[in-house]
């Protein structure tokens, strides 16, 4: 190729490349400028909105982040502030009077008497907490330009302000057994049966004044057993709960098989009775300790063996 085409084809221009920088310069760093307010806007932005989120996670029990200081490097101009969600979450709810949701409303056909329905209790908004954040800040570039300022408002809303659990709901015992309807019907049905009230009150009576009670205390506060395991022991039959108005099915299902746990049952599906499992437990726990004394102790250990020849005495008397 010829050198001397080549030089031809070269622009005789020149000089130039200063004045076009000087020229680009003023939009270069105008560019530049807008990238650092954008960058600094998506930074506080994002900061807002986990300062907003602190705020409330901090008041979840056990704490109430009252005593809780500032987030750090939260500016002190800058707001913050947790409370209830208001307005609420859900102010059209086309499902809050539905009878699944907040439960039927009953009522006596006869007298026209509604039993009141607790409607808060399965409320999906009760307890909602709000953490607030909110910040003003100049623009770090061109503070003369119109707005001059950010300004981001922040809400993080926790719906599980009561988590659903069955101390927040006012169940009584505080676990799946427990009547839903209890919670759910806040009334005092006794009033509605003044006869039944009265006949459970005089057997609860009856069994508060019984003379023979101090013998029953065996059953769940013998002293000898807490001494040896540490924690009593409920030889009560147990009767697990059913939601039911049909008489012959409480009995057969509840009221038969609890007297076969207090009396016991021969036949082909054995049921042991109170007695038989307690003495199986005494004779047990005495043995126990027999072993654990060793040839110590000899005067325990004679009345340890009385007390082990006694209950198996008794136990022979229940079919194996």
């Amino acid at each position: 190729m010829n050198k001397h085409h080549l030089q031809k084809r070269k622009s005789t221009r020149a000089g130039l490349a200063p004045l076009e920088l000087v020229l680009a310069l003023p939009l270069l760093l105008f560019v530049m400028a807008l990238m650092i307010i954008f960058g600094t806007a998506a930074a506080w932005k994002v900061r807002t909105h986990a300062t907003a989120r602190e705020v409330v996670w901090r008041t979840l029990p056990p704490r109430n982040g009252y005593n809780n200081p500032r987030p750090s490097g939260w500016p002190d101009s800058a707001t913050i502030s947790q409370g209830s969600s208001f307005p609420s979450l859900f102010p059209n709810d086309p499902f809050s009077n539905h009878e699944v949701v907040r439960g039927p409303l009953v009522t006596d056909p006869e007298t026209g008497f509604s039993v009141p329905v607790k409607r808060d209790i399965i409320d999906i908004t009760k307890g909602i907490k709000k953490g607030h954040a909110k910040i003003k800040r100049d623009f770090p570039l061109f503070r003369g330009m119109p707005p001059h300022q950010y300004e981001f408002r922040r809400d993080h809303v926790l719906t599980g302000g009561s988590r659903w659990q069955y101390s927040s709901m006012g169940f009584r015992r505080n676990h799946n057994q427990d009547q839903r309807t209890v919670a759910l019907y806040p009334m005092n049905l006794g009033e509605l049966e003044p006869e039944l009230t009265q006949e459970f009150l005089d057997a609860a009576i009856d069994i508060l004044l019984n003379p023979n009670r101090p013998d029953l205390a065996v059953l769940d506060r013998d002293e000898e057993i807490l001494f040896w395991y540490g924690n009593k022991i409920d030889f009560h039959p147990k009767v697990s709960g059913m939601c039911s108005t049909d008489r012959n099915a409480i009995e057969l299902t509840k009221v038969l098989p609890l007297i076969d746990r207090i009396k016991g049952k021969l036949g082909s599906n054995p049921v042991s009775s109170i007695a038989e499992r307690m003495a199986r437990k005494f004779k047990e726990m005495y043995e126990e300790e027999l072993e654990f004394l060793g040839d110590s102790n000899p005067t325990r250990k004679a009345e340890l063996e009385g007390f082990i020849n006694q209950l198996s005495l008794f136990l022979v008397t229940f079919p194996s």
